[in-house]
Order: structure tokens, then C-alpha cells, then sequence
């Protein structure tokens, strides 16, 4: 299962995975939890700052994975609870095919 791509300038890390796990919990399936970078323009009018180099697809996805491992992300940690995995995607379509952290990937070839 998994989900549309959220815009990370909308998302705090802890509370996206939080959501994430909880929703592999109810559905009882594997999530696939895609973030992806809005365009600076709006990063800016939301937070009132451009974003960061990168645009911090990195940063954001792998304190998402931190937390969803049990792992501390600025003093705070999940509960522990069992849940079938959930795997980060991070990405920016139209720029960039979604990739996990540290991976890259290719759009697939048409026909």
C-alpha cells in the first residue's frame, strides 16, 4: 500500500511517521510513505524562509526512517508499537523520479 507523495514544507517529521506506522497498523499491510519538495516559491510563503539546499528530501526522510526504527530525532522517539514495515520514498516528480534516501532511480522507459 501506500500513499500519495505529501509535501514535506506541510509535514513534521515525527507526526509523518507516526501517521505512517499507525496507518500500516490499521491496514495490517506493508506502507510505502512518499514525501516529496514543493516549489520554493511556496516553501517560502509557508515557512517564511527559501528552502534549504537540496531542498531537504534527505534531512526529512531520513528523521522519518530514524523515528520509524525506534531511533531518537531531536530527544524525541515513537512508542514502541509492531507494525508491518514501512518503507520512505522521497522525490520530486517532474524533476526527479521518487527515490528512497540515498538511492537513485530512473523513470521507467515508455512501451
Amino acid at each position: 500500500m501506500g500513499t500519495s507523495v505529501s509535501l514535506m514544507a506541510l509535514r513534521n517529521p515525527a507526526e509523518a511517521a507516526a501517521q505512517a506506522r499507525s496507518l500500516a497498523v490499521l491496514t495490517g499491510h506493508r506502507l510505502v510513505a512518499g514525501f516529496g519538495a514543493a516549489c520554493p516559491a511556496l516553501v517560502a510563503q509557508l515557512t517564511g524562509a527559501s528552502p534549504p539546499a537540496g531542498d531537504g528530501r534527505g534531512r526529512v526522510s531520513a528523521a522519518v526512517r530514524t523515528l520509524l526504527d525506534g531511533g531518537d530525532v531531536r530527544g524525541f522517539t515513537l512508542p514502541p508499537l509492531r507494525h508491518p514495515p514501512v518503507e520512505v520514498g522521497a522525490g520530486c516528480c517532474g524533476r526527479a523520479w521518487p527515490a528512497p534516501p540515498g538511492r537513485a532511480r530512473t523513470p521507467p522507459s515508455p512501451g
